[in-house]
């Protein structure tokens, strides 16, 4: 069981990462890839995960129907973890053919990471769907909330951008070009994956 001083002191620690992957992504992912530190704070990226999908189920079912509530998480969280192993698998099978050198341990911790960005901009959108649901005016404020989102979404969108990069340069030590072969070859994986969700109705956008 984990004793209170060490749950807080991964807390901090994931604070920590998790701010540093925002403001200096290169140096946190360097450290992260090394560092031969407890690792756990890693999963506190899965509580958050876990967290929404827990939120997108309520807000889908409803808490009045606990038994679809569940089956509606459970289904979510399957396809999740489905998508992260097969992710996983993909990157550490082509890293190994291109010569990479690495750890599944370290390709996992720093994968993990960049979920923050995929996370939040979820969160961002169910928020937005109580909050300002849709048929939007095409009124000014309707425009600039329009803006605003794109410009959000965007930033995120970079921000994974990078963290996926930083993933296969530090966890599989890999070059910029073996990096551009993985993501010729990764584009159509996630179209696969984005399109097997969609047909069953877990996902629009892909939760990876």
């Amino acid at each position: 069981m984990i004793r209170v001083t060490t749950l807080v002191k991964l807390s901090l620690l994931f604070v920590t990462n998790a701010v540093g992957t925002f403001h200096n992504p290169y140096v946190t992912y360097r450290r992260l890839s090394v560092e031969k530190t407890d690792h756990r704070h890693f999963l506190f990226v899965f509580l958050l995960v876990i967290a929404y999908f827990i939120f997108a189920s309520f807000i889908r079912i409803g808490k009045s129907y606990p038994f679809l509530l569940s089956v509606h998480f459970n289904v979510l969280f399957a396809a999740f973890i489905f998508g992260f192993t097969t992710m996983i698998v993909f990157f550490i099978t082509l890293g190994k053919l291109l010569g990479g050198k690495g750890s599944v341990k370290t390709l996992t911790i720093l994968w993990t990471y960049s979920l923050l960005p995929t996370t939040i901009w979820f969160f961002l959108t169910s928020l937005l769907y109580i909050f300002l649901p849709p048929p939007r005016t095409e009124a000014f404020l309707g425009k600039l909330f329009s803006v605003i989102f794109l410009t959000l979404t965007l930033s995120l969108f970079f921000w994974k951008i990078i963290l996926y990069y930083l993933t296969l340069r530090f966890a599989l030590r890999l070059d910029l070009l073996k990096i551009g072969l993985i993501t010729l070859l990764v584009v159509p994986l996630i179209v696969g994956l984005s399109t097997v969700f969609y047909m069953l109705r877990i996902f629009r956008v892909p939760f990876l």
